[in-house]
């Protein structure tokens, strides 16, 4: 039995049937014992070898939000079906700037039961990005075809450093010491911790006089080393306390705060002053150095 497929022919099912249908189904032996038999028809199924197919979901893709400099990801969906035959697709895949797609290349053959979805992934910044994803398909023997695929981030949640000064806030910042009427001088050290993006700390103070403070105000990125504000006093010959002397009040990364300070200053300390010794001893000591030294010149000038 022989069957024919003309070129062209539509894949699927084609019927086989008896034509014409035989008159008898039975067998007889030679003592015409006979045997009951029956007639089936079936059918010829057409199936066309070929590439698999292989797609991409367009649907456009919104990465998740989260803090500046993380990396969020998403996820395109591969649709696969394969086909017959010793036949093969591949696929490319480009990201826009600040993406990545992975994998970015691949090939699937007819053994295959299903393609991977792509990853794509950015690392959020302090603006929001966007681009198209570009796939470009192509079945072996066959003609390419392009996937555009919409994709997207949100702008990272940026955050300030966190500031920690030194004292801390209710304690009390102590001036150096000098002379009476000069300025006794100390340091309010200010560090910056953490924070995230381009956002940044800020801390102004301000001081009751006599106690200044400068400069008035401090700004700290994030990644910044730590600053000093400059406390001054002007001293007197009694040491000096200053309750709640400066007031600090600013933003970071915990929000708004203030602090409070006290200053302390010592009493002032005078230079010594140098007196020439005028007791009669003294005096004698002093006749015989400088008379010992006009014996050494009057035999210096002998001797020349």
């Amino acid at each position: 039995m022989t069957f024919d497929v003309t070129a062209g022919t539509a894949v699927g099912a084609y019927p086989l049937a008896h034509d014409p249908a035989p008159v008898s189904t039975a067998f007889f032996d030679m003592a015409a014992v006979g045997i009951g038999g029956s007639v089936n028809d079936g059918e010829i199924n057409v199936v066309a070898e070929g590439p698999p197919t292989l797609t991409f979901d367009t649907t456009p893709v919104a990465l998740p939000a989260g803090p500046y400099g993380s990396t969020q990801t998403g996820t395109i969906p591969a649709n696969f079906t394969p086909s017959t035959g010793d036949y093969s697709v591949d696929f490319s895949c480009v990201a826009p700037a600040g993406f990545t797609v992975a994998p970015t290349s691949g090939s699937y053959d007819n053994t295959d039961t299903a393609a991977d979805d792509l990853t794509v992934s950015a690392t959020l910044t302090d603006a929001a990005q966007s681009g198209d994803v570009v796939c470009t398909v192509t079945p072996e023997g066959g003609s390419a075809t392009t996937f555009t695929i919409p994709v997207s981030a949100p702008a990272g949640a940026e955050t300030a450093p966190v500031l920690d000064p030194d004292p801390a806030s209710g304690g009390t910042v102590t001036v150096g010491g000098g002379a009476p009427g000069s300025n006794g001088t100390g340091t309010l050290v200010v560090t910056p911790d953490g924070g995230a993006g381009t956002d940044v700390a800020d801390v102004t103070c301000t001081a009751s006089a006599p106690v200044s403070i400068s400069p008035a105000s401090l700004t700290f990125p994030v990644g910044s080393s730590p600053q000093n504000f400059t406390v001054t006093v002007p001293l007197t010959d009694a040491a000096q306390t200053f309750p709640g002397a400066i007031t600090c009040s600013g933003t970071d990364g915990n929000g708004i705060f203030e602090w409070v300070f006290d200053v302390s200053a010592p009493a002032g300390v005078a230079a010594p002053t140098f007196i020439p010794a005028t007791s009669l001893w003294s005096k004698f000591a002093l006749i015989g150095v400088f008379a010992a030294l006009g014996l050494l010149m009057v035999g210096l000038r002998r001797n020349h």
